[in-house]
């Protein structure tokens, strides 16, 4: 946006994001969404007189109308000067926009307050020397309108898992109510809720089943929904293949090339399809094989995205606070005695990172309280469980909620306002491009 006042003009100019009517990386997914705002004076001409001199006197980002305003200029920091022209990084949260499955436009303003003094030329000791005589204050406000998706899908399998391990003991049935299709069931339902509380809208309603995701007879089967999604939690089988409902019916399930497409990169287009930042798998055989470790730790080199899952057969079943390396299963009568839920170990990790705590962090902490079992052995009936714990790829830093703030952003390098917004201190006077 370039403005004439008096005899300067005046520019302002945001990169990094654009309008949704326009088709202009409309498109933004997930917390740290960045974009450089600058302002600054492109022209002037001393020479004539009268002559106006601007500078740059206060310069506000304002995300959602005026509900979330950052000034970027001057900072607290700022030494006071007549600054002519400069631009700033500037990351906000986009889970701070109400959700909705089909995106939400979301108006992020640029505002700026430029100064204006007046001089005429007076001719003094037989020399030219410019004499103030007016002064102003003149406003200028540049808006985008991009369109934010902070969508969160949810599906769980609705059958068991059939078979046991090698080595397993007898023992009674454990009830239905501990059944993984029931369970599974559970974890998918309080990862709707948890999301829903982080800022995510329901995609398609808060729960799924692995044949609601797939377009039949398209070869490896594609997501209908995955690819609406920014973040995706699936409590399935999971196979050396992919994740699934029946691996006797491949109609039903999505292969790991589809979820190695689905999730990673936040880089912004306005044609891309969007892709899942977070991606949790509360499925056996995650990082197992070579297909499994490529979707696995896809993403490990992009910022913001985080891939969660198992290499081995999870249970079900969990017994909480308790890191022995094995635990009784069942006791020599056959009873179920390890009775926690996995579900307990969803809850403490979605309710950590809809905090806003780092993936590390909060993956650290649920496998602390809540560690998840894999069969170990069996011995005069009691089948022994170890510890599973899930694993992660990706960006350590990785938030699902507020705004993300990687290691290397330290404190004496960044502003933060709130748990929304982030400005780097450091600025460029007159940044490439900003005088054209």
């Amino acid at each position: 946006m370039t403005q004439g006042k008096n005899n300067c003009v005046l520019k302002l100019q945001v990169t990094g994001i654009g309008n949704g009517d326009d088709g202009s990386a409309a498109k933004i997914t997930g917390t740290g969404v960045q974009a450089t705002f600058a302002a600054g004076v492109i022209e002037q001409d001393p020479n004539d007189s009268p002559f106006w001199y601007a500078t740059v006197k206060e310069v506000e980002i304002l995300v959602g109308g005026s509900s979330k305003t950052a000034q970027v200029y001057p900072l607290p920091t700022d030494p006071p000067s007549a600054i002519q022209g400069f631009s700033r990084l500037f990351r906000f949260d986009s889970t701070v926009v109400q959700p909705s499955p089909s995106g939400t436009a979301v108006t992020v303003t640029l505002k700026a307050t430029f100064h204006l003094d007046k001089f005429v030329w007076v001719y003094m000791g037989h020399m030219w020397v410019p004499v103030k005589v007016d002064e102003e204050d003149f406003g200028m406000e540049l808006p985008v309108s991009p369109i934010v998706f902070n969508v969160g899908l949810t599906n769980a399998t609705q059958v068991d898992v059939s078979g046991a391990p090698p080595g397993w003991q007898n023992m009674n049935d454990p009830g239905s109510e501990y059944y993984w299709s029931t369970v599974s069931q559970e974890m998918a339902s309080a990862a709707s809720s948890l999301l829903s509380q982080a800022g995510y809208a329901g995609l398609g309603g808060s729960l799924h089943t692995k044949s609601d995701l797939v377009v039949v007879g398209q070869g490896d089967p594609l997501t209908k929904l995955t690819r609406q999604s920014t973040v995706a939690f699936n409590s399935s089988h999971g196979t050396t293949s992919g994740v699934s409902d029946k691996d006797a019916e491949p109609s039903n399930w999505v292969n790991w090339a589809d979820i190695n497409t689905t999730s990673g990169s936040m880089v912004i287009a306005a044609t891309r399809d969007l892709k899942n930042r977070f991606v949790f798998l509360y499925s056996c055989l995650c990082g197992v094989g070579s297909g499994p470790k490529s979707a696995f730790h896809h993403g490990s080199s992009d910022a913001n995205v985080a891939i969660f899952g198992f290499n081995d057969n999870v249970m079900s079943t969990l017994k909480a606070g308790d890191r022995s390396q094995f635990v009784p299963y069942n006791n020599a009568n056959g009873a179920l005695i390890m009775v926690d839920k996995l579900t307990l170990h969803v809850e403490k990790l979605l309710g950590e990172l809809s905090g806003g705590v780092i993936a590390l962090t909060a993956l650290n902490r649920a496998n602390f309280d809540f560690p998840p079992r894999a069969f170990s052995h069996g011995n005069n009936g009691i089948n022994y469980m170890r510890v599973l714990n899930m694993q992660r790829s990706g960006d350590p830093d990785a938030t699902l909620h507020t705004i993300y703030r990687a290691s290397s952003e330290g404190n004496e390098d960044w502003v933060q306002f709130d748990d929304w917004g982030l400005v780097k201190k450091a600025f460029a006077q007159f940044p490439e491009g900003m005088l054209q």
